[in-house]
């Protein structure tokens, strides 16, 4: 069974363990991870580009008759830095590693930038690593009695890896770092710890997050309520405001109609006043005068008042 063909429960330590011992770097592989297959053109792009490297400072006429054309920048690629001669058993490790990582449910990505990077997310936290081969002077590795004409300071690959791997805070920056030499022991024989070592911090990093996201989500839901509690208060305000409004307004109409009343009962009583009189020019001027009077005052307009109020008030309910 291939390991990344379950999912593991990180919380269960008996059986994570069990997982982690399980853990083994395959001597063969037959198909590496997109990621390293990617890496692995990438660097022959660069050595091309680093071969052909002095053709850059030819005269343009001299490159035009090479048919030289410059090659674009470096693309940012995992994180690892060997030798020709020990790329394939980083390559094998390196693919181990992610398939370890995607069966605890995070993801390896090469991020967006000018550097090679090997990113780790898991849910709540992110990682990165790096993977180097180490260098020496070529005094301290040569083998006894080699005779070479090869000087002592040379700085050359040793063909023993350094693994780097560390945690990126919300600040970008490094915690946690943990290193893994191959300097007694290799790389394929401490991926075992490397799983074991990372699950408390990535417990500890998981319930630290998910408590930071439960208060996150108390203080939304008081603020909600709190905008909600300010929102009914709001809408009681303006309700309370505009039925004192409306009462204002009604209470304008109730003194209008007593006083269109007072003037029916006016009008009345000049009309009595002029019917006592015998004079049938002083009737007809009283009885144009009361015509004038109710007409000044008509109680139709106060009819259209009262509906284009009921209209507007009706308006008001259906924006509620």
């Amino acid at each position: 069974m291939k390991n990344n063909t379950w999912k593991i429960n990180i919380e269960n330590e008996e059986e994570y363990i069990k997982w982690c011992k399980s853990i083994k770097v395959e001597a063969k592989i037959n198909q590496f991870n997109p990621l390293i297959n990617k890496h692995n053109s990438e660097i022959e792009i660069r050595k091309a580009k680093e071969k052909n490297k002095f053709k850059d400072y030819l005269p343009f006429s001299v490159q035009y008759r090479l048919n030289y054309e410059r090659h674009p920048e470096n693309s940012a690629v995992l994180n690892i830095d060997v030798s020709d001669k020990q790329r394939n058993r980083a390559y094998r490790f390196m693919h181990c590693f992610i398939e370890m990582v995607q069966a605890l449910g995070g993801a390896v990505i090469v991020d967006y930038r000018n550097n090679d990077n090997t990113v780790i997310r898991f849910s709540y936290c992110t990682f990165e690593c790096s993977l180097v081969e180490k260098k020496g002077k070529y005094r301290d590795i040569k083998l006894k009695d080699t005779k070479t004409m090869r000087p002592l300071y040379d700085t050359i690959n040793t063909g023993k890896f350094i693994f780097k791997i560390y945690r990126v805070n919300k600040d970008g920056k490094q915690q946690d770092e943990i290193v893994y030499d191959e300097e007694k022991l290799s790389l394929d024989d401490q991926i075992k710890d490397m799983f074991i070592t990372i699950r408390p911090i990535l417990i500890d990093l998981t319930k630290k997050s998910i408590e930071i996201e439960k208060k996150s989500e108390e203080e939304y839901e008081l603020r909600r309520l709190r905008w909600e509690k300010e929102k009914k208060e709001e809408e009681q305000k303006k309700q309370r405001e505009n039925r004192i409004k409306q009462q204002s307004i009604i209470g304008k109409h109730i003194e209008k109609w007593e006083y269109l009343k007072s003037i029916e009962a006016y009008v009345d009583e000049i009309k009595s006043y002029g019917a006592g009189h015998a004079d049938d020019e002083v009737k007809e001027l009283i009885e144009k005068y009361c015509d004038y009077v109710l007409g000044l005052f008509d109680k139709n307009d106060f009819y259209i008042d009262i509906i284009q109020f009921i209209q507007q008030a009706n308006e008001m309910d259906n924006l509620e």
